[in-house]
């Protein structure tokens, strides 16, 4: 009993270390992505290895993902269930991928409303959002918007992220 108890420590510590690893790991990639962005945009023709580099930081992104998806599913770990305000979420999101959307020209805007108050895992919820956000910021048309709009329906709370894009 004492070394399957001890394994089981040892695996959960292991996935939860999979998880905050790719989740911190993301957030970095996608500045060094929007760097590589302005930097070609300061100087075109300065990164013959441009098409390169961007290839291996999406490839990157993508392997994060993976990993965040395969630690998640492999932890068999209930979610975590906190208290917290939607809006403030959303406007931290918008904040950390301004500069994202800065070098591809693209605008976000965030109407939310005040005291959104949910109960759900932060980390799941703020990875959700970034998801499609990002998708957004990737496909939307230069010098457009990414819209955020967060609104209590009744009961529910509905959170819309539009863009002008092609659309899936």
């Amino acid at each position: 009993n004492s070394m399957a108890d001890r394994l089981a420590r040892l695996i959960d510590g292991r996935s939860r270390l999979m998880a905050e690893l790719s989740h911190e790991l993301r957030s970095p990639l996608a500045r060094l992505q929007a760097a590589l962005e302005l930097a070609a945009a300061r100087s075109p023709g300065a990164l013959p290895d441009r098409a390169r580099i961007d290839s291996e930081i999406r490839r990157l992104d993508a392997v994060i993902g993976d990993v965040m998806r395969y630690s998640r599913l492999d932890a068999a770990a209930p979610v975590a269930r906190h208290l917290m305000r939607l809006e403030t979420l959303l406007a931290e999101l918008l904040a950390d991928e301004d500069v994202e959307a800065r070098t591809r020209d693209v605008q976000l805007r965030l109407d939310a409303a005040p005291a959104l108050a949910v109960v759900g895992d932060p980390e799941l919820l703020r990875s959700a959002f970034e998801n499609v956000l990002r998708n957004a910021i990737r496909h939307a048309p230069a010098r457009s918007a990414v819209d955020v709009t967060a609104q209590r329906d009744g009961a529910r709370i509905v959170v819309s992220i539009a863009d002008r894009g092609p659309g899936v």
